[in-house]
């Protein structure tokens, strides 16, 4: 994979016409490439070009119902964040997988969440680079046992995850996680762990229902 934003993105991103941003890319000596006639940039040059600042955030995606986009819109906001120039990180934590297999990845011989956990393994070595300036923590089926483990073991929920994942502040600007659909204990460890939850819904009454559920 390997995620590109073009130069009349990056114009209006800035707020500039296209010919000042080709200025300013020509002004700190950015190489924009080209596929046919349009130029682009990747998460390199873009980060070069833009030079954003924000406080490093972990931000989870999580409702109780199933099928309003939370895994489709990590995806996006995560690369599309990659492509202003943030170094972000993936945290899937739903044993379907499905922000995992978006990527591509085949995480059978690789530590998901509840490994980490388990064999307290360094979060930090259990990361798969998937784009330039874009790390996933995958995950797969075995991650279905996560709320049994956590509360049989009796893991404080305010801590076990915070204390994995706010250390990536110092590698990450901003931390995606992808919640399962549900309300356990691996929903409730991701939201006291998170400095913003974002709750998609669409306009119909199983969603609102989700969206009171989870809020409450």
């Amino acid at each position: 994979m390997n995620p590109k934003i073009q130069v009349t993105d990056a114009a209006a991103f800035m707020g500039i016409t296209l010919q000042g941003a080709y200025k300013r890319i020509k002004t700190k000596q950015i190489s924009a490439s080209k596929l046919g006639k349009v130029s682009y940039l990747c998460h390199k040059e873009a980060r070069k070009l833009f030079n954003l600042k924000c406080i490093p955030s972990i931000i989870a995606f999580e409702l109780v119902k199933g099928g309003v986009g939370k895994t489709s819109l990590s995806f996006h906001c995560a690369i599309r964040a990659s492509l202003y120039g943030l170094k972000c990180v993936l945290i899937d934590l739903d044993q379907q997988a499905n922000l995992t297999r978006a990527f591509r990845i085949n995480a059978s011989n690789n530590p998901v969440m509840i490994d980490i956990i388990r064999e307290k393994l360094d979060i930090k070595d259990s990361l798969l680079n998937v784009a330039e300036g874009l790390d996933l923590l995958p995950s797969r089926f075995e991650n279905a046992m996560l709320n049994t483990f956590l509360l049989i073991n009796a893991f404080p929920l305010d801590r076990v995850f915070k204390q994995l994942i706010e250390p990536l502040k110092t590698d990450y600007d901003l931390i995606f996680i992808d919640c399962p659909p549900d309300l356990g204990a691996t929903v409730t460890a991701t939201a006291l762990a998170s400095d913003f939850i974002v709750s998609p819904i669409e306009p119909d009454e199983f969603s609102m229902s989700g969206l009171e559920l989870t809020l409450n």
